[in-house]
């Protein structure tokens, strides 16, 4: 990852920190770098940014189930609106189960259905596609999403290195941050 002056990340290969809400809430998320700002992305709850001195796109929907995940881990559970709506994306029930449990309230029967759902979908049409929205759900929900997610996956490692290191996602060039998902998912799922 590359830093800029207040310590917030882009991945490597990047022009711009358009994904720095993304890449800094999955290093937090994952351990990598526990400690950073991440109330750095916030204008306070319910008005977030992907970074805040760039602003090129609006708050997406993966940016911000990722920031949320990173917030989750770091206990900061008030700067999360599970309420908020993306700029521009759909919030499904799955992501809004997601946001509820990011700010530690229970999310409902029907949401953790969809989430399971999106855990098929993806398995199943999708195994290769980009994993980082619905790891980041994953690792804030129950682990018997995860558990489930990797044995119906076979690819799940190859994914998370596709979309970090190598085939089409070499250019971010963030083998580092690969290999400490793949390691902290299979413990996840023992």
């Amino acid at each position: 990852m590359i830093f800029d002056r207040w310590g917030l990340q882009k991945p490597r290969g990047a022009s711009d920190f358009q994904d720095s809400a993304m890449a800094a809430g999955m290093w937090v998320l994952f351990g990598m770098e526990p400690d950073v700002d991440l109330s750095f992305y916030t204008r306070g709850r319910g008005k977030y940014h992907r970074h805040p001195n760039e602003y090129k796109y609006t708050m997406s929907r993966d940016q911000t189930i990722c920031l949320f995940a990173g917030l989750w881990a770091q206990k900061r559970f008030n700067l999360v609106d599970p309420g908020y709506n993306t700029e521009g994306d759909l919030v499904s029930p799955g992501v809004r189960g997601h946001f509820k449990r990011c700010a530690r309230l229970d999310s409902n029967w029907f949401q953790d259905a969809w989430l399971m759902a999106d855990v098929y979908a993806h398995a199943w049409f999708n195994p290769m596609g980009e994993p980082n929205q619905l790891i980041a759900m994953m690792m804030v929900a129950d682990p018997k999403f995860m558990r489930m997610w990797c044995r119906l996956n076979k690819t799940w490692r190859d994914s998370i290195l596709f979309y970090w290191c190598a085939g089409d996602g070499a250019w971010r060039g963030e083998p580092e941050l690969a290999e400490k998902m793949i390691s902290v998912i299979q413990e996840r799922i023992k």
